[in-house]
């Protein structure tokens, strides 16, 4: 049997002290050390995700405001043409924004719109599927149209156009900028 005198246990200690130096000097990560990183990502992530929906409906609705735009442009330059609204309706009927609205025998394109914002039957949709309204004077009404909302009046452009915004939701018995219509994109 090996006895170990006082100087020997000396060295077996330093040795052990620069084994455990070794081991805590070591690249890895502990696991309180892991899961505080998980947490705090998912602060972040709650913190931001309301940002990027809001951001996301902004970039929807300039998109959806683009599209009427181009809509109202499309309106004018048939009317320029031709001397009648495209339409087949009278000045209060509310329907669908259709890519057929503006075929014409001299196949002039008015309206270029996109394959991803058109569904079965040719329904133009907005950014959010939900279709584009409109009302045309379409009975030369004096190039008015009546506001399709309550306590609206008229409005002298012979045509409207909107998105039921993000709800895709209106009411044509409540103000256009009440209730349900608020989110409404409108070319008036």
């Amino acid at each position: 049997m090996r006895t170990v005198n006082n100087g020997q246990w000396s060295g077996v200690s330093a040795w052990l002290k620069a084994e455990s130096r070794k081991l805590r000097a070591s690249p890895a990560f502990t696991l309180i050390e892991i899961l505080t990183v998980i947490v705090i990502i998912g602060i972040l992530a709650a913190l931001l995700l309301p940002a990027i929906k809001a951001a996301t409906n902004k970039a929807k609705s300039a998109q959806a405001r683009t599209m009427i735009q181009h809509t109202g442009a499309a309106f004018r330059s048939y009317f320029a043409e031709f001397s009648v609204w495209p339409t087949n309706s009278d000045h209060t009927t509310v329907f669908n924004l259709t890519t057929n609205l503006f075929r014409n025998t001299a196949s002039i394109t008015f309206l270029d719109v996109p394959s991803k914002s058109v569904i079965t039957g040719g329904i133009v949709v907005d950014p959010w599927k939900n279709p584009y309204k409109c009302v045309v004077d379409g009975s030369s009404y004096g190039g008015f149209v009546n506001n399709p909302f309550s306590g609206g009046g008229t409005i002298s452009s012979g045509y409207a156009v909107w998105s039921d915004g993000p709800d895709g939701t209106y009411n044509t018995s409540l103000a256009q900028d009440a209730g349900v219509n608020k989110d409404n994109i409108r070319s008036w």
